[in-house]
């Protein structure tokens, strides 16, 4: 009884840790977002569109799925494929630099909460995830431009 108690306060402690980061972490990025300042962030991103090869339309819901994650970032980038017209050669790519560095300040604040060396963490992960984007960026066909918009519209399962 005294362990499972233990684990119960340690998952409360741990819980309050990383709420104290996530959740003014998260209202400044609603103010950020209702202020419209996301899409000056944005343009600071064209450059790495441009390294990689993609639109700049793709900044936007790069820059979202940096700060937001991949779950909200997600959302972002079916819009913005959608609305956009982005390519396959953008979207894979974007997807691909998304794996390995997403919600990088929310996760690398949680981790240096609970004791990671926050500078190695970043740099390990935007690092990696720069390399491996550009290497691929620099092997993947540049005609792989064929928008998505009617793939993403198409409905799952038989027609009537």
């Amino acid at each position: 009884m005294d362990l499972l108690l233990d684990a119960f306060a340690g998952g409360l402690s741990q819980a309050w840790l990383i709420a104290r980061v996530v959740i003014p972490l998260m209202v400044l990025l609603q103010l950020a977002r209702d202020l419209n300042l996301l899409d000056g962030l944005a343009r600071l991103l064209r450059p790495l569109t441009r390294l990689f090869g993609m639109s700049a339309k793709s900044a936007f819901p790069l820059l979202v799925g940096l700060i937001f994650g991949l779950s909200y970032g997600a959302g972002v980038i079916f819009d913005s494929a959608r609305e956009d017209g982005l390519t396959k050669r953008d979207l894979f790519l974007l997807v691909l630099f998304l794996v390995g560095c997403h919600a990088i300040i929310e996760d690398t604040l949680v981790f240096v909460v609970v004791g990671a060396d926050g500078r190695l963490l970043l740099a390990t992960r935007v690092g990696v995830a720069l390399v491996v984007t550009w290497l691929v960026s620099l092997f993947l066909s540049p005609t792989a431009t064929t928008a998505l918009p009617a793939l993403l519209n198409k409905r799952s399962g038989p027609r009537p």
